[in-house]
């Protein structure tokens, strides 16, 4: 009885040891969420990449993320394909890329840190998805 209260003690304290270092790794600071929104063409998404237990995808299956530094996170949860990621401001591009995104991966892009304003952060897939989102820096 005793040992098992000692073994239940300290797996307590390793799990509270290895929670208040996971949230301290790294010194990334999380701004905020990029909320996107989209046209009523879903992503097509890749059955074989590994999120075949999920029964429904989202049809925006990309959750973006603005931290600090003028770092914009962009986790794409399913192989999308072809997609063109585009960031401008005012109607000028500051960011253009195209991906060929063939499984779940987070991508991160780095904006100059003379760039300051209102920006719109754009995703298209080869079979007319859309998204897009707004974000101040």
């Amino acid at each position: 009885m005793k040992l098992k209260s000692v073994l239940c003690l300290v797996g307590f304290f390793f799990l509270f040891t290895v929670n208040a270092h996971s949230s301290m790794i790294g010194d990334l600071e999380i701004v905020g969420e990029i909320t996107l929104s989209g046209n009523d063409i879903p992503f097509e998404t890749n059955s074989d990449d590994g999120n075949r237990h999920r029964s429904i995808t989202p049809d925006i299956p990309i959750i973006a993320t603005l931290c600090g530094n003028n770092l914009v996170e962009i986790n794409f949860f399913a192989a999308v394909g072809e997609v063109e990621i585009t960031i401008s401001q005012d109607g000028v591009p500051v960011y253009t890329s195209s991906e060929n995104i063939t499984t779940s991966i987070l991508k991160d892009i780095q904006l100059s840190s003379d760039v300051a304003g209102a920006f719109l952060i754009e995703i298209k897939g080869d079979n007319g998805a859309y998204a897009y989102g707004w974000f101040n820096l």
